[in-house]
């Protein structure tokens, strides 16, 4: 393994650390502050899409590029990514972790791998496989242990809603923009959709300002749309030339695992052994879905992630 390899692992370890620790940071403002899931969601995308318009111009990909709609084939697409999915994901989550926990949205939310293996079987028409039946039952009772059992962890049918459509969202997140990461560069599609998602958001950044946030609220704000949303994303995306899908799915597995460790260390969670074992079961069904995956479809090209990109 060369040195830029090894970078490039780094560099999805730390993307997959910062996305779990700012559920965590988000659960404490909803916890503690007037900020309302909707408006974290248009600060996050509206402070994330300047940065990355910025981070794109710097990587010598002229600025027009962020603002343009792309091949006009596929601007129909694109604008399903951007409004649909990235909208989707971000407001649904947020949602979950607001009426929940970040422990519960971020495991809900980390099914998604195995409902796209469920789809594609349901899809071809085929009965499924007796690993992808333990890898279901494996991801559906590790979420039941950590929702339904855990000391702690009181989750309302509202909040496992919210983290359900999540999952769905994120799954159809992942499979939508296929054909537009094949033509142009993974980065210059998620900056545009970044920017598309940040205009029908502006609105709810002004409407629903928060009016009890003090300096450290206002830090977490920051946490949250910067080093939980833009810089993983720089990160996450800088690694795909030299990171396979395979790899970037089992070391994505780690976010999870972050929220729940940062959430029972600053006590928004109680350590349970169903915790662990919920956590432990969710995670090896999703690196079971990369194998299982890799097994049944081509290898995909570096440009085209198949990660969760929140």
């Amino acid at each position: 393994m060369t040195t830029e390899d090894r970078r490039a692992l780094a560099s999805v370890v730390a993307a997959a650390t910062l996305w779990g620790i700012s559920g965590v940071v988000a659960q404490r403002l909803f916890d503690t502050t007037d900020v309302t899931a909707l408006w974290l969601v248009a600060s996050r995308i509206i402070v994330s899409a300047a940065l990355l318009v910025a981070w794109q111009a710097l990587r010598h990909d002229p600025i027009r590029h962020s603002f343009s709609l792309g091949p006009r084939a596929l601007r129909g697409r694109l604008l399903v990514f951007a409004l649909v999915g990235l909208l989707g994901v971000q407001a649904t989550y947020f949602l979950a972790v607001a009426t929940g926990s970040a422990v519960t949205a971020t495991l809900l939310q980390f099914t998604s791998p195995v409902l796209i293996l469920l789809w594609g079987t349901l899809r071809a028409w085929q009965r499924p496989s007796l690993i992808e039946v333990v890898i279901v039952i494996a991801a559906v009772g590790g979420v039941g242990l950590v929702v339904g059992i855990s000391p702690g962890e009181h989750v309302g049918l509202t909040a496992i809603a919210w983290g359900l459509a999540s999952a769905v969202v994120t799954a159809l997140y992942n499979l939508a923009p296929a054909p537009l990461y094949r033509a142009e560069p993974a980065p210059r599609v998620v900056t545009r959709a970044f920017v598309l998602g940040a205009i029908p958001m502006a609105p709810v950044l002004i409407m629903a300002w928060p009016r009890s946030l003090d300096g450290t609220g206002w830090a977490e704000v920051a946490f949250v749309a910067i080093a939980g949303t833009a810089l993983p994303f720089a990160l996450y995306l800088t690694a795909l030339d030299r990171v396979v899908a395979l790899q970037a799915n089992i070391i994505g597995t780690l976010e999870p695992v972050v929220a729940a460790v940062v959430s029972v260390a600053l006590g928004l969670a109680v350590a349970s052994l169903s915790m662990g074992i919920g956590v432990a079961l969710v995670v090896a069904s999703v690196i079971a879905t990369a194998l299982t995956r890799v097994g049944h479809r081509p290898r995909h090209s570096a440009s085209e992630p198949e990660r969760p990109l929140r």
